[in-house]
């Protein structure tokens, strides 16, 4: 099974997290101008941590409890 991710975009000047799906979905809150990268940089980043005067975004493993009577 693939291990699900939730990305975290950190706002720097707002001190607030947002969570995301994907990297897509970033950019249907956000502008390239507001976080300081681009979509297209973001999708081959690769994501450990990336980090600008804007905004810190990271991809983070989420972790769910295993369903019961699910081997």
């Amino acid at each position: 099974m693939k291990e699900k991710t939730i990305i975290t975009v950190f706002m720097v000047k707002e001190r607030k997290s947002y969570y995301f799906g994907s990297v897509a979905a970033i950019f249907t809150v956000f502008d390239s101008n507001d976080i300081g990268f681009t979509e297209k940089y973001l999708q081959h980043a690769g994501l450990g941590a990336v980090a600008s005067d804007k905004a810190i975004i990271k991809r983070c493993p989420l972790i769910v409890k295993k369903k019961k009577g699910n081997a």
